[in-house]
């Protein structure tokens, strides 16, 4: 069975209660023995190759009980596992990993390699005055099978990929074009063609040109946490706020970090020095290199507040260039509701326009809103994970151009393929629950704009795919955001100026009246569904008498248009 993706998909090949040769019923030397079962995993894109072994017993009466474990290509070369060579063995809850190596077996495929670069003396080589493109992604599309691969560039710019035989067109994905112009190859793309195996082409620069000396520190805020329980505020809690400070540009520059605290939040300690007047903390940080970041984790005490109180903080950058670059986001708001724990392996949508209604599953907003979008994820295997890859299909109704990372919570990379976001954690050695119940959980957070032909009443639905190494994925919730108007009490709409909500305040009834038969939706202060009817009469009778106090979001919807109210039980 074929499990995942292209291109990290897996064929699992597996064996259950297989008996040996001599099983054959009452008779046989082997009858009656525990049978074999185990699996053979093949991996796409990293060749590797695991075995499982379930449970595997020793029938002496066949073949004296000898049996091999490994890998065999022919009669003249093989890969046994040592002790398991034509030996007797047992195993039971036991697996292997052949890994492969493309420096004894790179002369099958064919080999792409190159660098990624700002060439300074613009002579589209690389040398010592450039300065390297570090994670800068590099996709491969085999124009005979219309499939793409990739690769990222390393620390130092290098990237390489080994590649069947085909036509490929090969392009370096352009993440900062505010301040790097294109320079070679002039027109974007390498053509290349592998008619064979056995083949190599390197040195395959990518280079591009500073456009512009711009500030390139973008800000961002870390989802908050309480010490046991990730994104869950208790009142009078303790918890961390982690604010992280990136030169995304190439070119050094001085920051300095200013933090907005809410009023009921205490700073008991903080990473780095700081000076106070009110609630804003301002944090001199001094010179940071480009393709640099630093962090700050404060240790703080919430406030006595009453259960879904919204707790907001800001985070802006202050540099010595005053030229802001077009794409960096250098502030930047998070809020977080007392007594709402989230999902860890999840997908949460964030308005820009209305931060604080905080991190949601669920979102209404404005078809002019930018969303921020946030994907947890938490390792509760038995074992560390290696490796943790991510797969986002963007919605048709996100302008992919825009896509943005704005935080993490550990080194990343990441690439867009055609509408595939792809996010890789490579070497992020994830703990696992038990163990270490904060440290299993990670996150990876980016903004997006809708495209300027999204219509109200459309949504906008994203489902994250979430790899722990080579296990099959882990589908998260379906982040829906519902585009309805965005006014002080949701839409005002003309046509609906009969349509009308009472009493308000209300102590549990509430009537709608309206002109016309209509859709009710009604959505809690989390903006979570809670009622919902298709063809109410023209005056209806909602009961929120089982319903906690707080306000609720009501809205009306017919032939002649929408309208949304905003409602109070007392």
């Amino acid at each position: 069975m074929v499990y995942g993706t292209l291109p990290n998909r897996k064929f699992v090949f597996s064996f259950d209660t297989v008996p040996f040769y001599d099983d054959i019923l009452v008779v046989g030397s082997c009858y009656g023995l525990p049978r074999f079962s185990g699996q053979v995993i093949l991996y796409e894109q990293s060749n590797n190759i695991e075995i499982h072994l379930k449970n595997k017993s020793v029938c002496t009466g066949w073949n004296n009980g000898l049996a091999i474990l490994g890998l065999q290509r022919d009669a003249a070369l093989g890969v046994p596992v040592v002790g398991k060579n034509n030996t007797v063995w047992t195993a039971q809850n036991e697996a292997w990993l052949f890994t492969y190596d493309s420096s004894s077996v790179g002369n099958v495929l064919n080999r792409f390699s190159g660098r990624c670069i700002v060439d300074k003396n613009n002579n589209c080589q690389s040398d010592s005055a450039d300065i390297a493109i570090r994670n800068r992604p590099v996709i491969f599309k085999n124009n005979n099978t219309n499939q793409s691969v990739y690769s990222y560039c390393d620390m130092n710019g290098y990237y390489s990929k080994y590649l069947d035989t085909g036509s490929y067109t090969i392009h370096a994905m352009p993440m900062d074009t505010d301040y790097l112009t294109r320079q070679c190859p002039s027109n974007l793309y390498i053509n290349h063609d592998f008619p064979f195996y056995n083949d190599s082409s390197d040195n395959n620069i990518f280079a591009d040109s500073i456009s512009q000396h711009c500030s390139a520190i973008q800000a961002s805020i870390a989802p908050y946490y309480k010490m046991m329980n990730f994104m869950y505020l208790a009142p009078c809690d303790t918890g961390i706020i982690k604010l992280k400070l990136s030169n995304r540009g190439y070119i050094s520059d001085s920051v300095q970090a200013i933090f907005e605290k809410n009023d009921s939040t205490t700073i008991l300690s903080s990473t780095v020095p700081f000076a106070i007047q009110g609630n804003k903390l301002t944090f001199n940080l001094g010179i940071l290199p480009p393709q640099f970041d630093t962090t700050i984790t404060l240790y703080v005490k919430i406030g006595c507040d009453t259960i879904t109180s919204n707790y907001c903080y800001s985070l802006s950058s202050k540099s010595t260039f005053n030229t802001k670059c077009n794409s960096i986001i250098d502030s930047i708001s998070c809020c977080v509701r007392l007594g709402v724990p989230h999902d860890p392996n999840a997908i949460y949508a964030t308005s820009t326009l209305q931060p604080d209604k905080s991190m949601l599953k669920f979102l209404l907003t404005d078809k002019t809103d930018v969303i921020d979008y946030t994907i947890l994820f938490q390792n509760t295997g038995s074992a560390s994970a290696k490796n943790v890859h991510l797969e986002l299909v963007i919605s048709d109704k996100i302008n992919p151009l825009t896509i943005n990372p704005l935080s993490a919570s550990a080194t990343y990379n990441w690439v867009m393929i055609d509408s595939l976001l792809i996010v890789d954690f490579f070497n992020i050695n994830l703990p696992d629950s038990t163990t270490n119940p904060i440290g299993s959980i990670g996150y990876f957070s980016f903004r997006a704009q809708q495209k300027n032909t999204n219509q109200y009443g459309q949504e906008i639905d994203h489902q994250v795919a979430i790899f722990f190494d080579y296990l099959s994925p882990i589908l998260t919730n379906t982040s829906m955001v519902l585009l309805v108007y965005n006014a002080p009490s949701g839409i005002d709409a003309a046509q609906l100026s009969n349509t009308v909500v009472y009493p308000n305040p209300t102590s549990g009834i509430v009537t709608i009246t309206s002109d016309e038969r209509s859709t009710i939706h009604v959505y809690d202060v989390l903006d979570r569904p809670i009622f919902h009817d298709t063809n109410p009469k023209k005056e209806f009778h909602l009961n929120l008498d089982e319903n906690e106090p707080g306000v609720y979001l009501i809205i009306i919807e017919n032939k002649l248009g929408r309208k949304v109210f905003k409602v109070i039980k007392e």
